[in-house]
């Protein structure tokens, strides 16, 4: 069985090495923030769905109530 290394040229061992090595790297400030309003954003995206399910469950008592 070949090893996976051996697929990948030397180009794209140094890339995936580059890549890598970012991975393990604290974020800058300017990533830190970016990161932080997606994660924000994200949450509220969440919250609305949930908020939207709950409105609909909502509805739907009071059309049975009626």
């Amino acid at each position: 069985m070949k090893n996976p290394r051996d697929q990948f040229s030397d180009e794209e061992k140094q890339h995936l090495n580059y890549l890598g090595s970012m991975m393990g790297r604290p974020n800058t400030l300017e990533e830190q923030e970016l990161e932080d309003m997606l994660d924000a954003m994200e949450k509220g995206r969440k919250q609305s769905a949930e908020q939207d399910v709950q409105n609909q469950d909502q509805a739907l008592r009071d059309e049975g109530a009626e």
